[in-house]
């Protein structure tokens, strides 16, 4: 007992949470004749080890060991068979890029609905490994594009003089949105949004306001724009509910969560993406997920189909010769993939 005192004070002081430590975890351990530990390792997130030493009596030193990271551009490209998630899969690209590039063209392109078999992407964004070849979380993207419906669409990187990042389309307009468009990352649509459905608890037909996102239990839940909670309650129906004001104008609200996030609380103030709870299946709910609506001056709409608001447009513009340049090698990304295409189709044929 008095050692896990002294091992959880020099988690404090390393700055690592106790609840960094997962059920299933593997940890070394080093123990003297006696059965006392004198010292533990911890694999921690980007490549980064923890290490205690010490005693059960006197307490544990904690140091962290941070690995040498090397970074490398990659460019990767696919073509849509049956999903844009799949498709990035399978050629190799993060999870973490791939939900940086749904946030990113949220606001132009409805992937559960828009992406059409033929169409294809290509990103270029910076691999990171240790010097021992362990791969770490991918670095920022530094463009992509889209070949959506017959048209590309293209993000590109660019940090202005004040050292902001910023993304512009091919026209260089910048590109984003005050709001993301989906609340979740990873999940599927289970519901779209309609006028009346068939409820699967209350057996009677009722207006579904929003849209189901299924997920499981435990998915973090975060806020599609700043703004603040007006609402964190819980009902028969909705289940643990949070409700966030953006503006005077805009408000989303988010059903049946498992649990709150830590520190939100009606009255608190939260940031485009951060955490503010889980999905569960509280409330009339048959399994795990997350019901999200969208308010306009109080008014349902489809979350999924409204124009979300832009970002503002006195941005510092990207230079049009490297906007060019990179649009170019996009451009020739998707040439090359159409020309592949149609060479393995001439093959098969």
């Amino acid at each position: 007992y008095q050692g896990a005192l002294h091992a959880a004070k020099a988690f404090k002081r390393a700055g690592i949470p106790l609840k960094a430590i997962r059920v299933g975890e593997i940890l070394e351990l080093q123990i003297d004749a006696k059965g006392d530990i004198t010292g533990m390792k911890k694999e921690l997130p980007d490549g980064k080890t923890l290490l205690l030493d010490g005693n059960a009596e006197e307490g544990y030193e904690a140091r962290i060991i941070e690995p040498q990271v090397s970074e490398s551009e990659r460019t990767a490209s696919g073509t849509i068979t049956s999903s844009f998630a799949e498709a990035a899969m399978n050629e190799n690209v993060p999870y973490a890029v791939i939900d940086q590039l749904v946030d990113l063209f949220g606001g132009k392109i409805e992937f559960s609905k828009d992406m059409q078999k033929g169409d294809s992407f290509s990103v270029v964004y910076q691999e990171r490994h240790t010097e021992d070849g362990v791969e770490l979380e991918p670095g920022y993207i530094k463009a992509a594009s889209i070949y959506n419906k017959g048209e590309l669409v293209a993000a590109v990187r660019h940090v202005d003089s004040k050292g902001k990042e910023h993304f512009f389309d091919h026209k260089g307009s910048p590109l984003g949105n005050y709001f993301l468009r989906y609340p979740l990352k990873f999940t599927r649509i289970s519901s779209v949004f309609t006028k009346s459905r068939f409820h699967p608890v209350l057996k009677r037909s009722r207006p579904h306001n929003g849209t189901d996102f299924a997920a499981p239990t435990g998915t973090p839940v975060r806020a599609v724009a700043d703004g603040v909670i007006t609402h964190r309650y819980y009902s028969r129906g909705g289940g643990n509910t949070i409700k966030v004001k953006h503006s005077d104008k805009y408000t989303t609200a988010y059903l049946h969560l498992h649990k709150f996030a830590k520190g939100v609380s009606k009255g608190s103030k939260v940031k485009r993406g951060e955490l503010i709870g889980y999905v569960g299946s509280t409330g009339l709910a048959t399994g795990p997920h997350l019901h999200f609506s969208f308010y306009v001056h109080g008014k349902y709409v489809d979350p999924m189909k409204i124009k979300l608001p832009q970002m503002p447009k006195k941005i510092e513009p990207i230079p049009a010769p490297y906007l060019e340049a990179v649009l170019a090698s996009l451009e020739r990304a998707h040439t090359n993939l159409e020309f592949a295409q149609h060479k393995q189709d001439n093959t098969h044929g």
